[in-house]
């Protein structure tokens, strides 16, 4: 279960990120679907550890980032979670452009 360990790094990077003093309500996270983070489990272990550190009010709000891959030959994009079997310009090769990422994109806090 990575999931610990990306919790416990969100919280650190969190932490880090702010002023003294101020309290961090919520972290706004993206992560992609291909990223190899399952949500459920990062929620649970953020609620674990958050107890033992100075953001045990903040909750985590995870956005999905769907899928996107690129035809190989005519670059051509499909949203989708697995690539087509074949792009409409015959070519069979794709490369995944969206849905590895896993970032905090914003934290919401009070002074």
């Amino acid at each position: 279960m990575h999931e610990l360990s990306v919790a416990a790094s969100i919280i650190e990077l969190a932490a880090s990120s702010v002023k003294p003093g101020s309290i961090i309500k919520k972290i706004n996270l993206k992560i992609g679907e291909h990223s190899g983070i399952n949500a459920g489990s990062l929620v649970f272990a953020f609620d674990v550890l958050k107890k033992d550190s100075g953001l045990f009010q903040a909750e985590l709000a995870i956005e999905e980032v769907n899928s996107a891959f690129r035809c190989g030959r005519c670059g051509s994009d499909y949203e989708r979670e697995i690539p087509p079997d074949k792009c409409s310009c015959g070519s069979n090769e794709f490369s995944l452009v969206r849905g590895r990422e896993s970032f905090i994109d914003s934290l919401e806090i009070e002074d």
